[in-house]
């Protein structure tokens, strides 16, 4: 089984590339939401950083022990993940960390403070408060364990191993969704749009569609949504913009991993679009049985040049014209 991200620097229109790929016959699209967990700032790359280049006896340890709590408490029985990996993501994630973690003991760092749930977090603080405030005689010793049911971890890992456990990982996770009997499944940001090549090698078979677009309707459309996740002045947009690009060394990519595709190619070169994308994912013309359902290049064309049909960033969007010149699609 194939899988496809498509994913893109922030609002691109990444999300075009599912509307596409679910008009073949022969592709699952999972679109419901944004399957971000893998590429997470305590994702898989945190795993491997932290467990074979910046090995520690404190912070190997205490990144599985980090992955595992960031994935019990954001995922739950009822959340997304768990009804796509069919109620086992969870139980895969926790299978995962044991086969990477060397040993598993009673005991804690003062880092592990930082995981506690907050009813046990405040009740530790309150209980070596008081500590400190006995006189001398009654106070407990330094050592005292105020944890004395928290486990703590070890981990060490070659690249080797790492990545060979990591791949049986999400081969196992990925066995267990409904694809309907579909060759290709596609997932909306599965993989990140910088180092996509290296995240691939935690897959037997991913490919990731990275879609551009034009920053200045990337500004305008957030400006309009009056979105918090970017910044909001031209100033602080085009540094912002160009951290991002920086940072996603896009011609570094395996090209056989990785395609990097416009969003307004796939409105005003059409045709010529979908052949790069049906060469690259091994789709055949053939299962496009539903051309223009979910993805009407002609609908879509409302979505570009905005900073003419929004005039009031006009004089934002000069300032991001001439600071952003080499990454603008519309001279």
């Amino acid at each position: 089984m194939k899988i496809i991200s498509n994913t893109g620097v922030y609002a691109s229109g990444s999300s075009a590339v599912s509307d596409l790929l679910k008009e073949y016959s022969s592709a699952k699209v999972f679109d419901d939401d944004e399957y971000q967990f893998f590429q997470c700032p305590f994702g898989l790359f945190y795993l491997e950083d932290n467990l074979v280049y910046s090995t520690h006896r404190g912070n190997s340890g205490f990144s599985l022990k980090l992955f595992k709590t960031f994935c019990h408490r954001t995922i739950n029985k009822r959340s997304l993940y768990e009804k796509t990996f069919n109620h086992s993501f969870i139980s895969e994630t926790d299978k995962y960390i044991n086969s990477l973690c060397t040993c598993d003991y009673i005991g804690w760092g003062y880092v592990d403070y930082w995981l506690l749930p907050p009813v046990q977090k405040y009740w530790f603080k309150f209980r070596t408060g008081i500590n400190r405030r006995l006189p001398r005689f009654l106070q407990k010793p330094a050592t005292f364990d105020y944890l004395p049911k928290e486990h703590d971890m070890a981990a060490f890992s070659t690249k080797e191993d790492f990545l060979l456990k990591t791949r049986a990982y999400t081969d196992s996770l990925f066995s267990h969704i409904n694809c309907d009997g579909k060759k290709v499944v596609v997932f909306d940001q599965l993989s990140p749009s910088s180092n996509s090549t290296r995240f691939s090698h935690y897959f037997s078979d991913l490919l990731t569609i990275i879609v551009l677009r034009d920053p200045r309707d990337i500004f305008c459309d957030q400006m309009v949504l009056n979105d918090h996740c970017i910044p909001r002045d031209p100033h602080s947009f085009v540094s912002w913009y160009k951290t991002v690009m920086n940072a996603s060394k896009l011609d570094q990519n395996d090209p056989t991993k990785v395609m990097v595709i416009n969003f307004e190619d796939l409105i005003f070169n059409y045709d010529d679009s979908i052949k790069k994308i049906e060469n690259f994912a091994g789709l055949s013309p053939k299962d496009h049985c539903c051309p223009r359902k979910y993805f009407n290049p002609q609908f879509s064309q409302k979505n570009t040049q905005f900073w003419i049909s929004h005039p009031k960033f006009k004089k934002d969007c000069e300032y991001i014209t001439e600071n952003l010149q080499s990454y603008l699609y519309f001279k």
